[in-house]
């Protein structure tokens, strides 16, 4: 998933780490802000039914099941399948956004223990690649009113943050471990939210105020930051030409494309540019840039228009 400097890579459950040194992460401005949220039933990984990211791109949906739950003596405590889990994640704004729904399929009550493990590593794309760094800069983590908070100072007096907020309050937080405790009737359901904000200032300043991206604002709504999030796309592609057919196999593959295609644009000050790919060159190629802009010359003059500009100003 991508929404402007920030994407994310996710495995099929939504979640990240579970696979070491692979390029899972939440990213921004080309540093990984969030190199671990795992999502745990009674200290047990869900079981996995479905993902799907919509046609879109908008989001990533994950259709998961409790595992079965035990006491020592081998009894049942949580029959497996009697609750529903789905996560739904989106990007918009250099936040991540996640809504995970609960249901009771039983027939009697059931209480259980939901639990986010998580963490902040702040490698660059480079040393998420495989890179060595000689040195590194400082991280410093703090935990308050269920809000945990990562800060790493790095070598070029750079303030990179991490915010991670959970609605309802976690019953115990830790710096890796946010646990929440559910009791829910037959039939019955809830929702726990999370939203994960980038932040990088400039601690050289000393007002610490925000470069490039300003989580230090709250964090929207969650119905309303997905409903943003859908008009933000729609805007991308409002001046795109529509192609019409009668084949359903070649109209599908038009939507693909197109989704794909405007899932990688970036729109700056100067326009829309194309970002050369997910994960490691999630930025600007010259080359790869005013090809694809002339590609796109009858479909979406705009994109050429920014890309242009954007090269003629910068380039060297």
């Amino acid at each position: 998933m991508k929404s402007g400097d920030a994407f994310a890579v996710l495995d099929s459950h939504g979640d990240i780490g579970i696979t070491p040194d692979t390029s899972e992460g939440l990213f921004c401005n080309d540093t990984r802000h969030l190199s671990r949220l795992e999502l745990f039933f009674e200290d047990k990984r869900p079981l996995l039914l479905g993902s799907v990211i919509q046609d879109d791109n908008t989001a990533l949906t994950v259709d998961l099941a409790n595992p079965e739950i035990t006491r020592g003596d081998g009894s049942t405590i949580i029959p497996r399948d009697a609750i529903a889990i789905e996560r739904t994640k989106f990007l918009w704004n250099a936040l991540c956004y996640e809504r995970v729904d609960l249901r009771n399929f039983d027939r009697i009550p059931h209480e259980f223990t939901l639990s986010l493990s998580f963490g902040a590593d702040f490698r660059d794309l480079f040393e998420v690649r495989g890179m060595k760094r000689a040195r590194h800069g400082e991280t410093e983590t703090q935990i308050a009113s269920g809000t945990a908070r990562f800060a790493y100072r790095g070598l070029d007096d750079r303030v990179r943050r991490t915010v991670l907020r959970f609605k309802p309050e976690p019953c115990r937080l830790t710096n890796g471990l946010a646990s929440f405790r559910f009791r829910l009737e037959p039939g019955e359901r809830t929702s726990l939210l999370l939203t994960v904000a980038c932040d990088l200032v400039d601690a050289s300043r000393g007002d610490l105020r925000p470069v490039g991206t300003a989580p230090g604002v709250p964090p929207l709504d969650f119905a309303k930051a997905y409903q943003n999030g859908r008009r933000g796309l729609r805007a991308l592609t409002a001046n795109m030409s529509k192609v019409r057919s009668s084949n359903a196999l070649f109209t599908d593959l038009m939507s693909r494309s197109t989704s794909d295609l405007y899932t990688l644009m970036t729109r700056g000050a100067d326009g829309l540019y194309l970002y050369a790919g997910i994960p490691w060159f999630s930025t600007m190629f010259g080359r790869d840039g005013i090809i694809t802009a002339m590609m796109l010359l009858w479909a979406d003059p705009s994109v050429a228009r920014g890309s242009c500009f954007i090269w003629r100003e910068h380039r060297p």
